[in-house]
């Protein structure tokens, strides 16, 4: 999809158009952060990077009935996407085993520290599971902005519009000296509280601090 069809169609209309990919490691485990503003958002990031992503992803997606349940489970598995129950009371837990699962596995692991998807277009307060992460792997962290997907599809509409997406990749962000434990709520804060004050450097989008609804 990504070489053959459609991407090669998409990457010609949308893009997107990408700077500072020499950030994104060629090989081995790094864990990839961004913001959110388009269902859009997964696609156009695994088109500029020439790795294969890992995504966590809703595990509503993966029980949905029918034929259209069938083939979003058979796409998702196919892309490596990540089942998580984010209502569930072991969520965060659940969320720390696959990371350190396919951060071993040497592959990127991809998050959006929002925890959804932005209504307003701004950048919001990051929810602490990707701190916990980070502090459970000691994982290199690489920062990325995406923008003008809330223009091509913003969750209201059913067809793209035509706009350019862009993606700003910064350098990576090391943790590897906060010596602490992913249960210390405080430094999870910290960690999570850092990599928002890049990804608003990086998107130049005004910073909310609370969460998405």
């Amino acid at each position: 999809m990504r070489n053959i069809f459609p991407g090669p169609v998409i990457r010609t209309v949308y893009g997107p158009d990408a700077e500072g990919l020499e950030n994104v490691p060629s090989e081995g485990a790094a864990v990839i952060v961004s913001n959110h503003l388009s269902y859009a958002d997964p696609g156009f990031l695994q088109l500029a990077v020439n790795r294969q992503l890992v995504f966590v992803t809703n595990v509503r997606l993966f029980r949905r009935r029918g034929l259209s349940g069938h083939l979003m489970r058979k796409f998702m598995n196919a892309c490596e996407a990540v089942p998580v129950d984010p209502t569930g009371g072991s969520a965060v837990d659940s969320l720390v085993n696959a990371a350190r699962t396919s951060l071993t596995a040497d592959q990127l692991f991809c998050l959006y520290p929002e925890g959804g998807i932005s209504r307003d277009g701004r950048l919001h307060k990051g929810k602490t599971g990707v701190g916990r992460v980070v502090l459970a792997t000691g994982a290199t962290v690489v920062p990325v902005a995406i923008l003008n997907t809330d223009l091509i599809l913003p969750p209201a509409r059913r067809a793209p519009a035509l706009q350019r997406a862009r993606i700003r990749v910064g350098r990576p962000l090391d943790f590897s000296g906060w010596s602490a434990s992913p249960e210390d709520w405080g430094t999870a804060r910290a960690v999570t509280d850092e990599i928002m004050r890049e990804l608003h450097r990086l998107s130049g989008r005004d910073y909310v601090d609370r969460y998405v609804h």
